[in-house]
């Protein structure tokens, strides 16, 4: 194998070059994609904060945290036994719960009186 100096100076620029081009070449793709790939995590983080935002009850878990009284454990609300006539006439149980809404609870009932006698 004869070469002379001429074309080995030129084989050695040639490969040096390619080789730190493809080097740098490399870095900088594998660079760019993993930021790429952090922002689309993030925006994908970030929609479903968003969708739970939009989707979850979370007025029922503001109530639970601030009027924790509100919540009967273990109770319910009205008994299942009671009949349309052998209903009771006062709203006690939702009352009991909510105090602040007892006048809301006797307009409605008279107003429900006030239907049943027509």
């Amino acid at each position: 194998m004869n070469y002379d100096s001429t074309q080995l100076l030129f084989g050695t620029i040639l490969f040096t070059a390619a080789l730190f081009l493809f080097t740098t070449v490399l870095v900088y793709e594998a660079v760019f994609f993993l930021l790429r790939l952090l922002v689309l995590v993030g925006v994908r983080l970030f929609l479903s904060l968003l969708f739970m935002i939009h989707r979850f009850r979370w007025g029922r878990v503001w109530l639970r945290l601030v009027k924790p009284n509100w919540f009967v454990v273990g109770g319910h609300l009205m008994d299942a036994s009671h009949t349309k006539e052998s209903r009771p006439s006062d709203n006690s149980d939702l009352t009991i719960l909510v105090p602040e809404l007892a006048p809301v609870f006797l307009v409605l009932q008279r107003h429900t009186l006030q239907k049943q006698t027509f």
